[in-house]
């Protein structure tokens, strides 16, 4: 997924996230930031607004890395980092291998989570890295909502140009069928589509379609890292659509109550991490059991 650039980046809110940490002496710096394992990958997630920014310099820069490999910027990525929330990354050994960065605010009567960028790097696709960063951003943003007062709906967003995501999300989009969301439309919903492309100026490939978003990043999408035939998309896609040389993008977007998100969330963590989410000390179902 690409920079997904919003109003939103200067709005973000300055909530500690409520996350346990591990207990471990005489631990490395980056140890502290360390959320959860499986059997090849390791974790970890920092909240910016907890953070000197110049002290995991070195992280943001490996992260960059992978965005250069993978996306023409709009944006110099430090900048761009330091106008979101948080960031959530994985690693092989001592190598990133993936990250997610996130944008969090108050938009009309929801706390919304924008998924700026999701990314991970070639040679390590098909081991549900993704999905794994976006279950622990998740689960870490409902442990910060669920103490925050006057919320009842979570609204969850991302957008992307890349073929091969947008392939996968009508796939996997049954995941998602007991919410309104991009395949399942609301009234609400269309609603706060409406109200995000007039306050982002953006405007649609075609107006009978809507969440497929024009000219979002232009120029942005690597032909060689789409590893798919744009013919595969036609049929999904509205005409008109380019998602290359135009950076048109499908906006998925699901609105969710408290209690709703509770259990995709559980469900994703369960799905993702199995046993090794249940009693994790930081974002484990039963977490307060542990010493």
């Amino acid at each position: 997924m690409g920079n997904l650039t919003t109003k939103f980046a200067a709005e973000s809110i300055a909530v500690p996230f409520p996350i346990r940490k591990r207990k471990i002496a005489e631990a490395s710096y980056e140890n502290k930031y360390f959320i959860i394992n499986d059997k090849q990958f390791q974790y970890y997630f920092i909240d910016f607004h907890e953070t000197d920014f110049n002290k995991i310099m070195p992280i943001i820069k490996k992260c960059e890395e992978i965005e250069v490999n993978n996306w023409n910027a709009q944006e110099n990525f430090i900048d761009y980092a330091r106008k979101c929330s948080a960031l959530v990354y994985a690693k092989e050994g001592d190598e990133i291998v993936g990250f997610l960065l996130i944008t969090i605010c108050d938009f009309d009567q929801y706390l919304t989570y924008s998924i700026d960028e999701c990314m991970v790097q070639r040679g390590f696709h098909g081991n549900h890295i993704a999905l794994k960063l976006a279950a622990i951003i998740s689960r870490i943003s409902y442990l910060k909502t669920s103490k925050k007062k006057g919320v009842g709906n979570l609204v969850f967003m991302t957008a992307t140009c890349n073929p091969r995501m947008i392939i996968n999300l009508y796939k996997k989009k049954s995941l998602f069928c007991f919410v309104a969301n991009t395949f399942k439309k609301s009234n609400e919903l269309l609603r706060v589509h409406d109200l995000y492309l007039k306050r982002n100026n953006l405007k649609l490939v075609d107006d009978e379609y809507p969440f497929f978003v024009k000219n979002l990043f232009p120029g942005s999408q690597k032909v060689a890292s789409m590893a798919v035939n744009l013919d595969e998309i036609k049929h999904l896609t509205p005409p008109g659509f380019d998602c290359v040389k135009s950076g048109d993008s499908l906006m998925f977007m699901a609105k969710v109550c408290k209690f709703s998100a509770w259990s995709i969330v559980i469900f994703m963590m369960n799905l993702m991490f199995g046993w090794r989410f249940w009693f994790n000390n930081n974002v484990g179902f039963f977490r307060w059991i542990k010493k």
